[in-house]
């Protein structure tokens, strides 16, 4: 008997520990942890981007500009990027030398992707966002846009994961919400 309250005070000790841990980590995640990020990304960081899209990451210059919101414990944020890219052709848009990309000119966006986007654009009016497009940029002829997840709610956005070029100016902008 006497080493099973051992064992038990032992196991007690050990689980109290832990459990404080958890919580101090927690704790952290919600305050001084889960700060907004401003101009923070690097190129190694947002590299995912021009992979996803199959653009490739050689490409990127540099970061222009970056956001990223403090995301909750159930996952809502804003992220966004954009990038400066060394070159990026309207004919490889048109023409994706891959089956799984997409690139609609966004003034031809229907559907769930337009609703996607304009959840997306709904944020840039946030002053950390003011240089990420308006929703009537992302939908003029001058942006190419694939969308990499939509999660609905319902009938509507409630997450959406976007990509778009500017191939004119040479920027590819990221942008991740959930809302």
């Amino acid at each position: 008997m006497k080493h099973v309250k051992t064992a038990l005070a032992v196991w007690g000790g050990i689980s109290g520990v832990l459990l404080l841990i958890a919580c101090l980590y927690v704790l952290y995640n919600l305050t001084i942890g889960n700060t907004a990020r401003f101009d923070a990304a690097t190129n190694k960081d947002v590299r995912f981007v021009l992979n996803w899209c199959e653009l490739g990451d050689q490409r990127i210059k540099t970061v222009l500009h970056s956001y990223q919101s403090p995301h909750s414990l159930t996952g809502d944020h804003v992220d966004a990027y954009a990038i400066k890219v060394s070159h990026v052709h309207r004919s490889e848009l048109e023409k994706p030398s891959h089956d799984y990309i997409k690139w609609t000119r966004g003034d031809n966006l229907r559907g769930v992707a337009r609703q996607g986007v304009a959840l997306i654009a709904s944020f840039s009016d946030l002053h950390e966002l003011q240089w990420f497009p308006s929703l009537e940029q992302l939908l003029s002829d001058t942006i190419y846009v694939t969308v990499w997840r939509i999660e609905l709610h319902g009938d509507r956005p409630a997450a959406a994961q976007v990509i778009f070029v500017n191939p004119t100016e040479r920027i590819v902008y990221y942008a991740s919400v959930k809302t």
